[in-house]
């Protein structure tokens, strides 16, 4: 597919600096100039934007030189009208005409190539947003004689159990599309958007980590069978979150994830990590980009299983804290000005099949930093297990071959007293055995360990947030 970007500069709150909508603009030029984005998401999804954004960085871009539409673009997410209120995805799609009615005015480019629609459980409610996508296009065409291209759908997929059914997804919605023959002047390739944080939240991290590789290596089998798809991966700085935007594991990250063909740059790595680890950053992940995943698990029985085993033990911990989470997540600041968690939350199956709402993954994640326990330690239960299996050594860490290093990083915000305080020995004890066999020493100390005292008021968890260098 012609001109795919490489890194795509987002709107995500895991960053402890707050950044208003009012600011966007300017941060979407500053993006694109000072952090050499190509593409710069516009978030509509559970999030207040306003709907002439997109629109007004068309506009900035062209004050300032920028040709949007050449070698940048501007690449919005929308609300999923399953999920949200119809009228919010169809104003967005309206935002998206907008602004490829304005770039095409000021310089004859088309802003907006590629819309994002978040959570696709099936390829159902991806086509029927494509087919709306269409025929506002033709409208735009045939009544405003702007000859811009049909913009063509990103389906997101970020839970594991739809990952891990990702070939059935992508060729069912491949061939819809293919037989569309849009875009023109493009050829039928399409992209796919793989997210990680919310397949955490939902089945914790090794069971997230495994699928998104399995997803990756079965893309990259469909590409050497003649299928043009571009994988988009999804993933901030802590672990949690697939820490490929994090200056100490982008390296490892990298790597591990390797298939992707773009990549999230998300807040926390902009504003709360020096230009210099940035750099480092972008550098690593433009390294491995568009590389062959390594090693090849697609077809691996043994895969399937951990992730159906790590996802139901992860999930019954996790319920035993539900009414902790909840309370403490009131707690954590809003750094963007996204719709509250409890107005559009995230829906976790617990023990016994209970479904439980919970916040979306930043503000989770740092919900159970505050708690004291960061929450690749929810996996201690599952990892014990293994390790008294002996599966851990010649199956999980060839499935997650990051995982030592990732708990390594961990270990540095666990404060095994502030934890037992908050969640209660257990939890707390199985997390100590496994580091222990690991000889990995929790290592919260000094400022940290002292804020963690005082972690549930809002100027205590932005300090515990920027020693970690992310919010969430």
């Amino acid at each position: 597919m012609a001109n795919v970007p490489k890194l795509m500069c987002t709107q995500h709150p895991d960053s402890t600096i707050k950044v208003g909508v009012s600011e966007e603009v300017d941060e979407a030029i500053v993006s694109f100039t000072l952090y050499g984005c190509d593409e710069v998401m516009v978030d509509f999804e559970g999030k207040l934007t306003p709907y002439a954004q997109p629109k007004d960085i068309v506009v900035k871009a062209h004050e300032t030189g920028l040709e949007i539409g050449a070698k940048l673009f501007i690449t919005p997410r929308i609300p999923n009208p399953e999920l949200e209120e119809v009228d919010r995805s169809m104003l967005a799609l309206e935002a998206v005409m907008l602004a490829n009615y304005y770039s095409w005015s000021l310089a004859e480019l088309q802003a907006v190539k590629w819309i994002i629609l978040p959570m696709v459980e099936d390829v159902k409610s991806a086509l029927f947003v494509q087919r709306v996508i269409e025929k506002k296009a033709r409208i735009m065409k045939d009544e405003l004689k702007v000859k811009v291209d049909t913009m063509r759908l990103v389906p997101l997929i970020e839970d594991a159990a739809h990952q891990l059914n990702i070939e059935k997804m992508l060729t069912t919605f491949y061939s819809a599309v293919a037989e569309g023959g849009e875009p023109e002047g493009e050829d039928n390739g399409i992209r796919v958007f793989l997210g990680i944080s919310d397949s955490a939240v939902r089945h914790g991290h090794v069971a997230s980590s495994i699928a998104l590789r399995i997803a990756l290596v079965k893309i990259w089998s469909l590409s050497e069978r003649g299928y043009k798809i571009n994988p988009i991966v999804g993933s901030g700085t802590p672990p949690f979150r697939g820490a490929m935007n994090s200056p100490e594991l982008v390296e490892l990250e990298a790597k591990q994830f390797r298939g992707y063909h773009t990549v999230t740059i998300q807040s926390a790595v902009r504003y709360d990590a020096p230009l210099s680890s940035y750099l480092h950053v972008k550098r690593k992940l433009l390294e491995n980009l568009g590389q062959k995943p390594q090693p090849s698990i697609a077809n691996d029985e043994d895969a399937l299983q951990v992730v159906n085993e790590a996802s139901t033990s992860y999930r019954e911990v996790v319920s035993r804290h539900i009414d902790k989470i909840a309370r403490v997540a009131s707690l954590i600041p809003v750094t963007r000005e996204r719709v509250p968690w409890k107005a559009y939350g995230r829906a976790l199956e617990g023990k016994n099949g209970r479904i439980y709402r919970v916040p979306r993954a930043i503000v989770y994640t740092a919900s159970w930093y505050t708690l004291g326990l960061p929450p690749l330690l929810l996996d201690s239960s599952f990892l014990l297990k293994s390790i008294k299996q002996e599966t851990f050594d010649g199956v999980i860490l060839k499935l997650v071959p990051g995982l030592i290093d990732e708990l390594k990083f961990e270990a540095q915000f666990f404060h095994p007293p502030t934890a037992a305080n908050n969640l209660g020995e257990r939890t707390v004890k199985e997390a100590i055995e496994l580091l222990d066999h690991l000889g990995v020493d929790p290592r919260a100390e000094g400022s940290y360990a002292m804020l963690l005292r005082e972690a549930e008021k809002e100027p205590y968890i932005l300090a515990l947030g920027k020693l970690r260098g992310f919010l969430g």
